[in-house]
């Protein structure tokens, strides 16, 4: 019994020394990925955003749709984050809602991958663009997918260590 808790210590002791080192690279990677997130409505339209097209006829998504969400979520990730590096007492609070924002981030882009998947569109006010039309994906979708995802991460283990170093006080 004492054996079996004993490597049960030893093995918490190795996840907590792993999210330890996870640290570093989280405090540079965090706020790197929520800027990037935040300026997702000032990229190219070719990169960034949806477009159909039909004979000589192109039309682009608007910058209000999903990139507008997401430029959203990466300011209010961006503005947590550096209050929380700011404010050093209530740090993991601002590091909780950095990773709300990027989970708001990645629903945002999950959700409209989805919807492309499935041909909705919503256009000039269609649900559905007729099929002669030819859909061309952002190219940036799937980057911002895994910067929302990666970011997460940081921001989680950045809160899990913020409330650490609170307690050890």
């Amino acid at each position: 019994m004492v054996t079996k808790a004993m490597g049960s210590i030893h093995v918490n002791r190795r996840i907590s020394s792993f999210l330890d080192d996870l640290e570093v690279p989280a405090v540079l990677l965090a706020p790197l990925l929520a800027l990037l997130l935040a300026v997702a409505m000032f990229l190219p339209d070719w990169f960034a955003r949806t477009s159909w097209s039909h004979r000589n006829t192109e039309l682009i998504d608007s910058p209000a749709g999903y990139v507008g969400l997401l430029s959203l979520w990466g300011f209010v990730t961006f503005l947590a984050l550096a209050i929380g590096m700011w404010r050093h007492r209530w740090a993991w609070i601002a590091m909780l809602v950095a990773a709300v924002g990027f989970a708001g981030a990645a629903v945002v882009c999950i959700g409209y991958w989805l919807q492309l998947r499935v041909g909705l569109a919503l256009v000039d006010g269609r649900e559905r663009m007729p099929k002669r039309w030819v859909m061309e994906h952002p190219p940036a979708l799937p980057l911002f997918i895994i910067a929302a995802i990666v970011g997460l991460v940081s921001a989680l283990v950045l809160a899990r260590g913020c409330w650490h170093a609170r307690h050890q006080e």
